[in-house]
């Protein structure tokens, strides 16, 4: 991820947003206040750590109530949806 996302996204702990994540290729809609920005790999909300890319689950958007903060190549695939796709 680019620094530069990674430092607007640090703007935002302690406000109210909202997290796409994907997760065994089923959305999940997240709302509440950001609560830090884990070793740029984790956001955590609501106690919960979602990491931006792992086995099965990546985080597909991030945003606030004006604008997009965060947005996944839509191009991307996770590995599990690529093994997935392989084994059937």
């Amino acid at each position: 991820m680019e620094k530069e996302t990674l430092k607007r996204l640090k703007e935002y702990v302690g406000k109210e947003i909202e997290v796409e994540v994907m997760e065994y290729q089923e959305l999940k809609i997240v709302n509440g206040i950001l609560e830090e920005i884990v070793d740029d790999f984790f956001v955590k909300i609501k106690g919960e750590m979602i990491p931006f890319e792992g086995f099965g689950i990546y985080i597909k958007r991030i945003k606030n109530t004006k604008e997009v903060l965060y947005e996944k190549d839509p191009s991307y695939y996770s590995y599990f949806e690529i093994l997935k796709n392989i084994i059937i």
